[in-house]
């Protein structure tokens, strides 16, 4: 015998077959022209591509062209809105609910159909896909293959995101009873995740002393809390991991039953209201009331840390949220006089913000006792920490305890450092503990102050090794070292000798080793830049592991204080091409700096007027006096906005300028100092 219940309706299904199969074909087509079609085109155009270790074939199917993305980001929402039209519309929801046929039957066929329309396209089209890739060869010109499981991969992610994303819309449309608002909210609810932990995180940077808001966060874990924006960070073999997958399952499950639940206790007259359900009007309006006050704060972020405009903008970005999520749930503008809500609104932001003020929980002033720290993460930012886990981590006891030191000074110092335009670097700490856990801090400091702190870090032998790849390298991993003066030249040094590699090599690791903190720091303008190009097949054995180690060459600035190098390339007979000398420059023209915007000086002998006043000028001739401006003079763009004092021009026999540069008072050579008093 036939069951009497069934979970599929033929009538509904061909019903909604008929009405919005177009959609099924629009995206279709959209999907054959977005891959397919792209494939034919870099084929017959393959010669124009050139020689790709990443290939623009794989690309496509690494969800690296954004037309993919807002077809899945687009089609499966619309889809949505269009099965279930008919809840937001009270005559129709009036007739589709009098027929003979249960509401959770009329919401399984419902979705039933929704998959198959997004499903079916994405087949077909991975179908064609995989016809094209085995019966095209590009002509050779890939090192890449494409796989068949590279486009199953695909096929299986769009699918996946494809449906998730049409279940997330239908579950907005249960929450609210008019197709537009399920639309736009939709999208808000989708990158609610990301956005509002984005906004959390800016605003935390404001009131929270060492919290940070470095790409760290922005780059990694928030990107994955939505479907629309997973891809961005996670690539599309961990995507398809089995851990992934069960994640996807267990989503869709999630949407699926708290839909239907919805959808069987929805009631009819909720058709054309804003807000469905009467318990979930507080949550958006609260909602909207908070995103609008954290989006004041962003605003005002981007102008400086000013507390009072941070905090106006909070009332004033918080009000208009509030009224317009106010206007939206009643669909009137008479919602004025309803602000008991809102004070009660403010009362808890208050009593929050006081929390973060005092820091009630001590985040500012945590510091880990390095007996439960396994090693600490030391830099500039966080963009070290997202490419590799353990390059810039530092195990060395001394680095452990003097870093330790300089993050507690830092707190020490919060007043001070928090003081407007009192900061020129910034430091990014995170500790790993022996628990698995990292804590992370960053903070913007005046590095002058801190050199006590600093210089033993910077000369220990770990902090050398981390920051320079060179370390890393052997010299048969060599292949030639080319040294490019600095300036306007044509002089170029090229060591191809496997000896004397190996000493250049040797000498280069010396000199870093034996730098001072203080030669680390200064903005003298390098000698020149060292380029030490490796051996190719370095990279051959396993190129995707290797790849960070061994790329294709390592640059480091010949600084003024590797005399010991100066002197081997003088040995060498290479100092003449390797460095600008003194025979090289005819005269060089310095002026005092009157405006902190002037970095540069004219390439020709000039005066510039101010009124009657003519601009005082040194001319130098003496090469001795030129050597020593050359040893001494600062990098001109470095010191744009700081304490430059004079510029400096340096000109060959035909007037053409080879280097600019500047002098602070301190670094400018006595003579020039004595004709300027």
């Amino acid at each position: 015998m036939k069951s009497k219940i069934s979970l599929f309706n033929k009538g509904v299904i061909l019903n909604d077959l008929k009405r919005f199969s177009w959609i099924g074909a629009v995206y279709l087509l959209g999907l054959l022209l977005t891959i397919p079609m792209r494939i034919l085109m870099i084929n017959s155009e393959v010669e124009n591509y050139g020689h790709y270790n990443n290939n623009p074939i794989k690309s496509l199917f690494d969800f690296e062209t954004g037309e993919t993305m807002i077809l899945i980001g687009v089609i499966p929402i619309l889809l949505a809105i269009l099965l279930f039209r008919y809840i937001h519309v009270k005559k129709s929801s009036d007739m589709i609910h009098a027929l003979p046929i249960k509401r959770g039957d009329l919401y399984n066929n419902h979705i039933f159909v929704g998959t198959i329309l997004l499903t079916i396209p994405v087949l077909v089209t991975t179908i064609a896909c995989v016809i094209l890739n085995s019966t095209l060869d590009y002509n050779g010109y890939y090192k890449d293959i494409v796989y068949t499981i590279d486009i199953l991969r695909w096929g299986g992610i769009t699918i996946i995101l494809s449906i998730l994303i049409f279940m997330f819309s239908v579950l907005v449309g249960m929450i609210t009873g008019i197709s537009a608002v399920q639309g736009v909210l939709t999208y808000i609810f989708l990158f609610l995740p990301v956005g509002l932990t984005t906004l959390i995180f800016f605003n935390m940077g404001i009131f929270v002393y060492g919290f940070s808001v470095d790409s760290y966060f922005m780059r990694s874990d928030i990107f994955k809390l939505s479907p629309l924006t997973i891809e961005v960070v996670v690539g599309s073999k961990n995507m398809m991991s089995f851990k992934a997958i069960m994640i996807y399952i267990i989503s869709y499950i999630i949407l699926y039953c708290i839909s239907k639940t919805l959808y069987n206790k929805r009631n009819l007259e909720s058709a054309s209201q804003s807000i469905a359900f009467r318990h979930f009007k507080p949550i958006f309006k609260y909602g909207v009331t908070f995103c609008s006050m954290l989006l004041g704060g962003l605003y005002f972020l981007e102008y400086g840390k000013n507390i009072q405009w941070v905090l106006s903008w909070y009332i004033i970005m918080s009000l208009i949220g509030y009224f317009i999520a106010e206007i939206t749930i009643n669909k009137s503008l008479r919602v004025f006089k309803n602000v008991k809500g809102y004070f009660i609104y403010v009362g808890i932001i208050i009593i929050l913000l006081l929390g973060l003020k005092f820091d009630i929980i001590g985040y500012e002033k945590y510091v880990p006792d390095l007996k439960k720290v396994e090693s600490i993460y030391f830099d500039r930012g966080f963009y070290g920490l997202i490419e590799s886990e353990e390059e810039k981590f530092y195990y060395n006891e001394d680095n452990l305890h003097n870093i330790q030191q300089l993050h507690k000074q830092i707190i020490d110092d919060k007043k001070k450092n928090l003081q407007k335009d009192n900061s020129n670097e910034h430091v990014a700490i995170a500790y790993k503990l022996k628990n698995g856990k990292t804590i992370k801090r960053s903070y913007d400091i005046s590095k002058e102050k801190y050199i006590k702190y600093l210089k033993p870090i910077y000369e220990s032998k770990e902090y050398k090794k981390i920051n320079n790849r060179i370390f890393d390298i052997n010299d048969s991993d060599i292949e030639k070292i080319t040294i490019r003066p600095t300036g306007n030249s044509n002089k170029v040094t090229s060591i191809t000798n496997q000896e004397e590699i190996e000493e250049c090599l040797e000498l280069l690791k010396d000199e870093i080793n034996n730098q001072k903190y203080e030669e680390m720091t200064d903005n003298k303008v390098y000698w020149a830049d060292i380029d030490v190009s490796l051996v190719e097949n370095k990279k051959d054995n396993n190129e995707d592991a290797m790849q960070d180690k061994y790329d294709n060459s390592i640059n480091i600035g010949w600084d003024k204080a590797f005399v010991k190098l100066e002197k081997w390339l003088k040995e060498k007979d290479y100092i003449k091409n390797s460095r600008i000398n003194p025979e090289d420059i005819a005269y060089a023209v310095v002026e005092r700096k009157e405006d902190k915007d002037d970095i540069h000086i004219d390439q020709y002998d000039r005066y510039i007027n101010q009124g009657d006043k003519k601009v005082k000028r040194l001319e130098i001739v003496d090469k001795d006096k030129i050597e020593i401006c050359l040893k001494d003079y600062e990098n001109e763009y470095y010191n744009g906005d700081s304490n430059a004092k004079y510029i400096i021009g340096f000109y060959s026999e035909d007037k053409n300028n080879i280097d600019y540069g500047t002098f602070d008072e301190d670094s400018a050579p006595n003579f020039i100092k004595d004709f300027f008093k």
